[in-house]
């Protein structure tokens, strides 16, 4: 996993590597060719306008964009996440907002606010699986729509809920290659929740918030 700059991350997936940029939601993949031309173009021996040869070979992304000489410092502090109970009423508000944000918003601004810090105070005294009884509760009331992106917004709506809830959990993004695909889960003190590890270790982690 690499911090290329603000909102773009990328991970080397065997010899291939796949860039995720949350600005634009959208996920770029570079075969082993294009790989190591990127790699000249990132370590600045070769000019920029080696960003044409990547377009050339049909690579899919804004190379100007992308990768085009800005500030490399880190994404400014979150406020901690407002303090909530973890409830089932805060469970499925945490859905809504999730799923109204990202269609307002996008991508980057609904991850944002989903991976806030913590809520420094923890309101409910239940444990953490629990608190996630209550999500998988209110996920009765609440369709996500069920599509290819479910996994999404539904593992942004449960980080959000268990951030606000005071728990330290971790959002994790990540990729595989042949076929291309990806897929987007929560952990809390390294287990993932509504996943197993044996899925989630075949999966190449591009951003862990």
């Amino acid at each position: 996993m690499l911090y290329l700059r603000e909102y773009v991350y990328l991970v080397q997936v065997e010899d291939c590597a796949v860039v995720l940029d949350l600005e634009h939601d959208a996920y770029h993949f570079f075969d082993r060719q294009s790989f190591s031309l990127l790699q000249t173009l990132l370590s600045g021996v070769a000019p920029f306008d080696e960003a044409e040869s990547l377009e050339e070979l049909g690579v899919k992304c804004h190379a100007l964009n992308l990768f085009s000489d800005q500030p490399q410092g880190k994404c400014a502090p979150r406020p901690h996440a407002p303090c909530t109970g973890g409830g089932v009423c805060s469970a499925l508000t945490s859905m809504v907002k999730t799923s109204l944000l990202h269609r307002r918003a996008g991508l980057r601004t609904c991850w944002e606010v989903s991976n806030s810090p913590p809520a420094p105070v923890r309101r409910s005294l239940k444990s953490v699986d629990a608190t996630v009884r209550n999500f998988v509760q209110a996920e009765n009331l609440f369709d996500f729509g069920r599509y290819n992106e479910d996994c999404l917004l539904r593992s942004l709506s449960l980080q959000r809920f268990l951030r606000s809830a005071g728990y330290a959990s971790e959002h994790v993004i990540g990729v595989k290659i042949y076929p291309f695909n990806a897929h987007a889960w929560v952990e809390y003190q390294g287990e993932p929740i509504f996943n197993d590890i044996a899925t989630t270790s075949t999966y190449a982690r591009i951003l862990v918030g």
